[in-house]
């Protein structure tokens, strides 16, 4: 879930819990005023009306701060299948996200690890001494965990919306700074020599990702470098078309997967992967229009694709690497 619609859950677990406390305060007055008016003349019954009155109030509140610990708490996943049995649908558009240990299981067995290995290769040869890094949508901390270890003079930033990767993060790199942040709302006051982004566009709707590009380019120094990627399907023109080539993605990365002698539970992590992107709960872009937006807000870009390596080049699917410099103003 983005932070955007966990603020809304937020905001309604807050209204509700305000509700419930009027109420609270409603019927402790009126049960004031019932047992004052039938404590002589009808004791039975004032002594009856003074326990429905409570019981009505210990269930109310019990049920209200029930839900709202649910919500800030994090334990909101039955609310929202709730939510989805009363539209008549299922599970099948609930975004099926890694644990933290499997998504750094994942830099192992996936395609995706080679890209990682060669971003923290690249960010630790051109990042100046002492110098600032942000890691956009950074997960569990895996790929700053990386720099770090390599680079600790660095100073590391990682932003994500989820509570779980977040907490994760922390717990394991102590010495990298995490956030917990909507980073389309976010409003930074530093600007970087790095801003990274890998995996992480194509979790945002298409009509949101331009949008974060260009935060990426404002976060950035002039002199500074962007690395953003990927995995892109290739170019479409319907939704069939989408469909098919979000199949298609799918379908070679589970089998380099296989290839590898990976995990059941990575295997499952491919198969998910591939259900997000076919049924658009997750957005990879194609070639064509990541570049042009990069272009919107880059002077200077270059590309390179980690993965597949030995497909036909004008198939251009797969775990792409740009390097953007010189942000437009």
């Amino acid at each position: 879930m983005n932070q955007i619609k966990r603020n809304k859950k937020y905001l309604i677990a807050t209204i509700i819990s305000f509700i419930i406390l009027i109420i609270e305060v409603v019927a402790l007055v009126l049960c004031g005023i019932v047992c004052s008016f039938f404590s002589s003349p009808c004791p039975l019954l004032s002594k009856n009306i003074v326990i429905v009155l409570l019981v009505t109030l210990f269930v109310f509140t019990e049920a209200g701060f029930a839900f709202l610990c649910c919500y800030m708490s994090g334990d909101w996943k039955f609310l929202k299948n709730w939510r989805i049995i009363l539209r008549g649908g299922n599970d099948s558009n609930i975004v099926h996200l890694p644990e933290s240990e499997t998504y750094e299981l994942e830099m192992k067995y996936f395609p995706w690890g080679r890209l990682i290995e060669k971003v923290v290769d690249y960010v630790c040869e051109i990042a100046p001494r002492n110098g600032r890094v942000v890691d956009l949508m950074c997960g569990p901390g895996y790929l700053l965990g990386k720099i770090k270890e390599k680079r600790p003079d660095l100073i590391l930033t990682g932003i994500d919306s989820n509570e779980d990767f977040i907490g994760y993060a922390r717990n394991i790199y102590t010495d990298i700074s995490f956030k917990l942040a909507n980073i389309l709302a976010y409003k930074s006051e530093i600007k970087y020599e790095i801003v990274l982004c890998t995996g992480g566009v194509h979790h945002l709707p298409y009509t949101e990702q331009a949008g974060f590009i260009k935060l990426i380019s404002i976060m950035l120094k002039p002199a500074g470098v962007a690395i953003i990627a990927d995995p892109l399907v290739e170019e479409y023109s319907s939704e069939a078309e989408r469909k098919i080539s979000a199949t298609k993605l799918g379908y070679k990365y589970l089998l380099a997967t296989i290839k590898k002698n990976a995990p059941d539970k990575l295997l499952k992590a491919a198969i998910d992967i591939m259900c997000n992107d076919v049924l658009q709960l997750e957005y990879k872009n194609h070639h064509r229009n990541m570049v042009a937006m990069l272009k919107s807000y880059f002077c200077q870009i270059s590309e390179y694709r980690f993965w597949p390596e030995r497909e036909v080049i004008s198939e251009k699917y797969g775990d792409y690497v740009f390097i953007c410099k010189q942000p437009i103003k």
